[in-house]
């Protein structure tokens, strides 16, 4: 039997070149899909959820790259709310990381994260908002709408 050329096959080089293939294709297939996620996919991504006003998730902050702060800041803002008829409010106290180019304030998700995290007991039924932004005028928006900063002015946005 040593006329036969089996018995110097090596199952180990066979097996140790098909990995090496396999992991130099798995390797061109993700170059491959990651630029056609960053040049293609995620652009369009964005446009079409800028394009339909898509609400994302305020925790969401994955893609957030760059946090650029605003140029101005709110003079006072203060949330109006109603307990037993009664009209009461609460001082809303915004600190230097809510004022980010892009940052959503006053969404009804953000109201109640707000007032959870300040232990207020309230009823957020029916609430407005309202600030005296950077050049002394006074806004009032509701439950219905939210604020969009941006670097020299805001947005306000209706659901």
């Amino acid at each position: 039997m040593s006329n036969y050329q089996f018995d110097d096959f090596n199952i180990k080089s066979v097996f140790t070149n098909i990995m090496w293939y396999l992991l130099v294709y798995q390797a061109k297939f993700q170059i491959f899909f990651s630029n056609i996620y960053d040049n293609f996919l995620y652009p369009l991504h964005q446009y079409f959820e800028k394009f339909l006003n898509i609400d994302e998730d305020e925790d969401d902050n994955e893609h957030t790259f760059v946090n650029k702060q605003t140029s101005f800041s709110f003079i006072s803002t203060k949330l109006y709310y109603f307990d037993s008829s009664i009209k009461k409010s609460i001082d809303i106290e915004l600190t230097k990381s809510d004022y980010v180019v892009g940052n959503k304030l006053f969404t009804e998700k953000w109201v109640t994260d707000y007032v959870s995290d300040c232990n207020y007991n309230i009823n957020l039924d029916t609430y407005y908002i309202q600030f005296i932004d950077h050049n002394i005028n006074s806004v009032e928006i509701n439950s219905d709408q939210y604020v969009i900063l941006d670097e020299n002015k805001y947005i306000i946005k209706t659901i």
